[in-house]
């Protein structure tokens, strides 16, 4: 959605363009509708209330959840919209039966047609193919799994944590991961410690530290050395290889929308954590339409603190209660689902070759 750019670099070399949309449908569609739905007077009422949108393809997400970016950047958005809708076709990241709950993939596809009719000079309205989950996972990928683990270069403590999970019983452990570009703050990560000593959950978190800032010093005094029986902590870690790992029973997450396939590719259960842009609409889809996990209260929200209390009952329930037994049967057929769509004959398969077809052989 951010290369937009480059479909004027496109244009003056006379080349055809094909944007690969990373991103979930909604999130597209929410940067595409956002600058008129401001202008209309749509987000009038405070963003902060939690009525669900009446737009196409987003009804199952919240004003609240709607992308802050979005409608702090109009101009911006509008602009790449515009783009958008000249592309020869646009390659979504995700998979129809993934999708069709929300019906953010028909949303776009109708608001593309919409503005691709209204530009003058108009040319055919580009076709929007789901051809995901691309995922480098075993069955999700064409590449052999021997050429899915390029840990080489990588210190012994990254491969150490992924021997600690050898030695955790089946289900076990909850992995903690928050992305490469944002983080929980300084508060907020002690208050996570406290709710996993609180909890004493097995562990797996990834918790970004710097040369000058170790590990240690982000965590409370000897939390390490009172959790090393059952917690790993580490700066970096391979997150597919732990999300297939056996040992993990969930994945607290940021709700990236990357993590959040790797995830259901992997059919593991969430602890939904949105920090920024899209991720409280990914975070809804998790929680509120697929049903594959469980969100923490008021994550995400404007000056608001995550505390260990709320953390510790999220956490709790996913690990040890019938709520977290209920989302990891839930992502299972999710897993179940996106397989198909993947297979030869599924529907992400055929896109992407109708696709290759509509490039190679002409339409």
């Amino acid at each position: 959605m951010f290369l937009c750019w480059l479909q004027e670099t496109a244009e003056k070399l006379e080349i055809p363009w094909y944007p690969v949309i990373a991103t979930a449908s909604w999130y597209t569609l929410s940067c595409m509708k956002g600058p008129d739905m401001k202008r209309e007077g749509f987000f009038q009422l405070n963003t902060s209330e939690k009525i669900n949108l009446a737009v196409p393809g987003l009804e199952f997400s919240r004003s609240s959840d709607f992308p802050s970016d979005v409608l702090e950047l109009e101009d911006f958005f509008t602009c790449h919209s515009q783009r958008l809708a000249k592309a020869c076709a646009i390659l979504v990241n995700t998979a129809e039966e993934l999708d069709a709950p929300t019906g953010g993939l028909n949303g776009l596809r109708l608001q593309v047609e919409k503005m691709a009719m209204a530009m003058a000079g108009h040319r055919q309205v580009p076709r929007v193919f789901a051809v995901g989950p691309m995922v480098s996972i075993p069955g999700f990928s064409s590449v052999p799994q021997s050429k899915l683990t390029p840990l080489q270069g990588f210190n012994d403590h990254t491969f150490e944590c992924l021997q600690w999970l050898d030695k955790q019983p089946t289900s076990s452990v909850l992995y903690i991961a928050f992305g490469s570009v944002i983080e929980i703050s300084s508060e907020e990560t002690v208050e996570l410690a406290y709710a996993l000593e609180i909890t004493n959950v097995k562990f797996l978190w990834v918790l970004k530290a710097s040369s000058s800032t170790p590990l240690s010093k982000l965590l409370p005094p000897g939390f390490e050395a009172r959790t090393k029986k059952r917690g790993f902590t580490t700066s970096w870690a391979p997150q597919t290889q732990i999300l297939m790992h056996a040992s993990i029973a969930g994945f607290m997450t940021h709700c990236g929308w990357n993590s959040i396939l790797e995830g259901l590719c992997s059919g593991v259960s969430f602890i939904a954590w949105p920090l920024a842009n899209d991720e409280q609409q990914n975070a809804r889809f998790l929680v509120d339409v697929v049903k594959v996990g469980l969100e923490i209260k008021n994550a995400g929200e404007d000056n608001s603190q995550i505390k260990r209390q709320e953390l510790g009952r999220v956490i709790q329930l996913l690990m040890y209660e019938k709520e977290g037994q209920e989302a990891k049967r839930n992502s299972l057929r999710m897993k179940k689902l996106v397989e198909a769509a993947v297979r030869d004959g599924g529907s992400s398969y055929q896109a992407l070759h109708s696709f290759l077809y509509e490039i190679t052989v002409g339409k």
